[in-house]
């Protein structure tokens, strides 16, 4: 077979392969939800009774060291894809000039790995400097101090995946392998929280009403990319306190019996209007 042969094998067959490639299933989401003050029913969605909210913050925030090379997310399109999911479960963002809000909400996001550090430990008592050393002795006073990984920023990683919400609790292993696997892996994540806007402003309180932490693997997904998907599978969650940490993968999206929150019906804007809005 020519040169010229192969090459043109080799490209169609490069090419087929491309045509035929499988894409990548979507990643398991892990919603971790709280509610941590009374939420009056006048703060929660009704059929028809949408609460209100203004967007108090929004930034990137990487929980440990910065993944190098990580795709990131521009601000304004996280706020709209979290405006679009607590539009779907009966919150409305208000306009600037109009009545106080009941919420205000912060939204936050970016990588989280666990940063450890290496540490020695202190030498054994009656060391002698320079003295005879058996290694296979640790118990040995001239053996060399040992080093031990301590992680700096466990805690976070922990109430991120919600390690803290499952201990004590009665999980099923698969659940709590998913749990301590997903504490040491590398993640992308997204927090919303909701305040109250007249604590707030009227006593200059930060009172905070709910929060929901949403984060998947980043081995193979991305936030750019994943982020509808993230915010449609923590949806039903927002403002409910869920008492252990849920992974939410793509059977479990595609039920149709998933439970969702008070949806709120917004009526189309005509096509100029919704131009003036952009």
């Amino acid at each position: 077979m020519s040169r010229l042969t192969c090459s043109v094998v080799a490209a169609v067959f490069a090419l087929g392969v491309a045509r035929g490639a499988t894409p990548k299933p979507p990643p398991a989401v892990l919603v971790v939800s709280d509610v941590f003050a009374e939420v009056p029913d006048d703060m929660r969605p009704q059929p028809g009774k949408p609460i209100t909210y203004a967007i108090a913050g929004k930034y990137e925030d990487n929980i440990g060291a910065t993944i190098g090379g990580e795709p990131r997310v521009d601000a304004a399109t996280v706020e709209a894809e979290v405006t679009k999911v607590l539009t779907s479960q009966g919150f409305i963002k208000t306009q600037v000039g109009g009545s106080l809000p009941k919420l205000a909400i912060l939204i936050t996001w970016g990588s989280a790995i666990l940063d450890t550090s290496e540490l020695a430990l202190a030498p054994l008592p009656g060391r002698v400097t320079g003295g005879p050393v058996d290694p296979n002795d640790p118990t040995d006073p001239n053996h060399p101090p040992d080093t031990v990984q301590v992680a700096m920023n466990q805690r976070q990683i922990a109430r991120l995946v919600g390690a803290d919400k499952a201990a004590g609790r009665a999980l099923d292993s698969n659940t709590l392998a998913q749990i301590s696997e997903a504490a040491s892996s590398t993640r992308v994540y997204v927090f919303i929280a909701a305040y109250d806007m007249e604590a707030m402003a009227t006593k200059k309180e930060k009172k905070l009403l709910w929060r929901t932490r949403i984060s998947i693997p980043s081995e193979r997904h991305s936030l750019p990319e994943s982020l509808g998907v993230m915010l449609t599978s923590a949806g039903p969650f927002l403002g409910r306190d869920v008492p252990a940490p849920v992974f939410i993968g793509e059977a479990d999206r595609r039920k149709a019996a998933v439970e969702v929150g008070m949806p709120y019906v917004v009526p189309d804007k005509p096509a100029k209007d919704e131009e003036k809005s952009r």
